[in-house]
């Protein structure tokens, strides 16, 4: 079951909103407890991109996947 936090998370990423990188998360380095969960939960899904933090750590871009699209809708439906 998402949480509030998480579906905040899912939804600005789908969005668009996480700027500068658009619909997609950079995860390695930064992660927040609500990102590794979202990511075990199989709400977000690689997307074969990569690249580095301006400190030299190594990141993968994440994108919304289907699975996490559906959670948001049930998250918005209970919500309701």
């Amino acid at each position: 079951m998402m949480s509030a936090a998480q579906a905040k998370l899912v939804a600005r990423i789908w969005a668009g909103g996480h700027y500068p990188h658009g619909d997609k998360l950079p995860v390695g380095g930064y992660d927040t407890p609500t990102v590794n969960a979202c990511i075990k939960a199989g709400w977000f899904e690689p997307t074969g991109d990569k690249g580095t933090h301006a400190n030299g750590k190594p990141f993968e871009y994440y994108r919304v996947s289907q699975a996490g699209l559906f959670a948001l809708a049930d998250f918005l439906r209970r919500d309701k």
